[in-house]
Parts: C-alpha cells; structure tokens; sequence
C-alpha cells in the first residue's frame, strides 16, 4: 500500500469513527428524553416548572441525579471520540483475530437480546458496544444497551458500561502469553422503578492473563473484585446497603477451523452484603463466525445458577 493510499484510508477511518461516536451520544441523548420528558424542555422552562408546580424533594434529587449522569456520560462520549479521531492514526492494517480477549481492536458490535428472569420481568433489547484500540496495549469499551420490560411495559436506556484494559505483556509463543489489569465501571443510567436498570454505580477492577496450551486451545484467567454502590435512590434498609465482591472466570477459547471459535466461559463468584456472603456459578457460552476479513456473526448465551436468570443474544460485530 503506498503512502498516499494509507494516508486516505487512516483519514476515512477517522471521519468514520467520529461519525460512530456522534451517533452514539444521540441514541442516548434521545432515550434518556423519551424516558424522562422533562429534559425536552428548555432549561428556562424546566426551572419555571420546578419552582410554580408541587413536586415533592425526591423528584427534584431523581431529575438532579439523572440530570449530572447524563453530563458525565457527554463528557466521556466526547473523550472517547477524541481517542477515536487520533486512533486511526497509531494502526496499521491488521490481520483480524477474534477469539481472543487480549487481541485489541476498533470495533463496532450490535447484539439483541433477551433476558428471562424470575421476578421483576423479562427484557427485550439492544447493546451496542463500541470498542476503541489506540495501540495494541489499550483498549477503551463503551456499552449502551437500551432494554424493552416486558412486566412493567417500559422502555428505556438500561445502564451503561466502560471499561479500560491496559496490555503491557503479550506472546503468544509462550505458554504466559498475556497479562493486563482492567477496570470496568458500570453507571445507573436504567430506571430501577421501571425493571430496566440495577440503580447502583458498580466499579470492578481486576487482572487478566493469558495460558497458551496450544493454537487451538487457550485459557484467560481473570480475577476481578467487584464494588456496588447503595442504590442512587434509596431508604436506609439493609437490602439497599453496599455489595462488596470478587470473582474469578475462565475464559476458555477453542478454534474449531480459521472463521469459527468458541468461548466457554465458567466464573465463579463470591458476594458479601451486611456481613453475610453469596456465592453463585454462572457459566457462559459463545460462538463466532468470520463472515469476513472485518466482520464476525456470534451468538451468546448466560446462565446465571442463583439467580435463575438466563440471557441469550445474537449480534454482529465490524472491525475498522
């Protein structure tokens, strides 16, 4: 490829990803108007209304929480795309690998899902996940799943996900091919009175690492602890108090042939609320299939043992 063709191809690329980023922000900032209709209105009004209507104290904290949320979702919308305009720039064309974790690559991933639970109502939905690789060392992930709940008819922008993965080790000649640590936070942009949001801010940090037992079959061990917030609106009972956590996953790769591999994935997790502990198995499974050079079809399927809570989605995912 000669300099001046690679030099258009990063430019499109850029214009590309910016394109993605703005149409992110307004998917979100269109739920979270249909949800809550009050921030369609002009500022000018919404402060007459809140100062001539009766609205009690825990509407006006409910508008004010959602109302910063949505200013700090903006503001790491336009980080993200500042990261996305400079990316196309530190990568050169690249032969894509899927099948693992550790492999970091722009990419684009529509997935619909369903949710069967017990109580609360099942969700319908989509998740859109926007992953951004500036080197092969750092990967930012953006998720917006926007959920349908089918007990209470509501729909609306469930919570939102990023995550920071930072890869200094990776040969894959060794047996320890990978090692990284990695956070993920997990904002309450979902209404929880509405089925379609947990209503606490989670934070997990943890560590990831890679085992390479041949090129067919490898192993990701990741160890994550896991702190969840009171729920942003609460009273002060004990079930609303802190969830602190850790869990440990396997993530299990098998190539079947150069387009399909699999990922089979046990994690074992142990939970403590009010002094008391929770353990629960949760066993995930997934398939991807390279239709082409930047492009995989995979399914996905979770089962979550405790909570007899079981998810399955299928989605497509494009690589820029």
């Amino acid at each position: 490829m000669s300099y001046e063709n690679e030099k258009n191809q990063r430019v499109n690329t850029t214009l590309q990803n910016v394109v993605i980023i703005l149409f992110f922000k307004k998917i979100l900032t269109l739920c979270h108007k249909k949800c809550n209709p009050f921030f369609s209105i002009p500022a000018t009004i919404q402060l007459a209304i809140t100062r001539s209507l009766p609205v009690n104290k825990s509407q006006l904290n409910t508008i004010t929480i959602q109302s910063n949320l949505m200013k700090k979702v903006n503001f790491i919308l336009v980080f993200i795309g500042l990261i996305a305009s400079l990316s196309a720039f530190g990568q050169q064309e690249k032969v894509i690998d899927a099948s693992k974790p550790t492999n970091f690559y722009n990419s684009v991933n529509h997935a619909f899902e369903f949710t069967s639970r017990p109580d609360g109502g099942n969700l319908l939905g989509y998740r859109a996940n926007l992953v951004l690789a500036p080197s092969e060392k750092n990967l930012i992930l953006g998720e917006i799943p926007v959920l349908y709940n089918t007990e209470t008819k509501n729909f609306g922008l469930g919570d939102i996900r990023a995550r920071y993965f930072y890869l200094p080790y990776k040969n894959y000649s060794k047996f320890f091919g990978a090692f990284g640590p990695s956070i993920d936070i997990i904002a309450p942009t979902g209404n929880w009175s509405n089925g379609i949001g947990t209503g606490r801010w989670t934070i997990a940090p943890g560590i990831a690492m890679g085992l390479m037992f041949s090129e067919a079959i490898q192993v990701f061990p990741i160890l994550s602890y896991q702190h969840m917030s009171k729920p942003v609106n609460s009273d002060s009972s004990a079930a609303n108090n802190e969830i602190n956590g850790g869990s440990l996953q396997f993530v299990t790769v098998i190539v079947a042939s150069p387009k399909i591999f699999f990922q089979i994935t046990p994690t074992f997790a142990q939970s403590y609320q009010n002094g008391s502990g929770s353990f629960s198995y949760i066993q995930e499974i997934s398939i991807g299939y390279q239709m082409g050079p930047k492009s995989v079809l995979g399914a996905y399927c979770k089962r979550d043992f405790k909570n007899d809570l079981t998810q399955v989605s299928i989605g497509l995912t494009r690589y820029f």
